[in-house]
C-alpha cells in the first residue's frame, strides 16, 4: 500500500475498495467554495449528508439552546424500520452512483 501511495496512486488502487462516500471530502470542499454542481458530481450522497448535519446543527442552535430543552424525536418500531430501510436504499444508490460514474477518478477542481 505504501508503494502505491508513493507512486501517486490513490483510493481503490491502494485499498482495492470503492466506498459509498468516496469523493465526499472533495464534495464538501466544493460545497464550501460554492461550487454546488461540482459537489453533486463528486458525491451527491455526501452532499445530502452534509445538508442534514448543517440543518440539524442549526435547528439545535436555534431551538434547543435558547429554550434549554432537548429536541425529542420518538419513532415507533415501524418508523425505525422504515428509516433504516430508507437509509440503506440511499447509501446503496450513492454507492452505485460512485462506482458507475467513476467520480473518484475525477481530479479536484480548485
Amino acid at each position: 500500500m505504501y508503494r502505491a501511495m508513493q507512486a501517486g496512486l490513490d483510493g481503490p488502487v491502494a485499498s482495492g475498495f470503492v466506498g459509498p462516500f468516496r469523493g465526499g471530502t472533495r464534495a464538501a470542499a466544493s460545497l464550501i467554495r460554492g461550487h454546488v454542481h461540482d459537489a453533486l458530481t463528486y458525491n451527491p450522497l455526501a452532499v445530502a449528508l452534509i445538508l442534514v448535519v448543517v440543518v440539524g446543527a442549526a435547528r439545535w442552535l436555534l431551538l434547543a439552546l435558547p429554550l434549554g430543552q432537548r429536541p425529542q424525536c420518538e419513532l415507533s418500531r415501524r418508523g425505525r424500520w422504515i428509516g433504516f430501510a430508507l437509509a440503506l436504499v440511499a447509501i446503496s444508490l450513492g454507492w452505485v452512483y460512485v462506482v458507475v460514474s467513476q467520480s473518484y477518478l475525477r481530479p479536484f477542481a480548485s
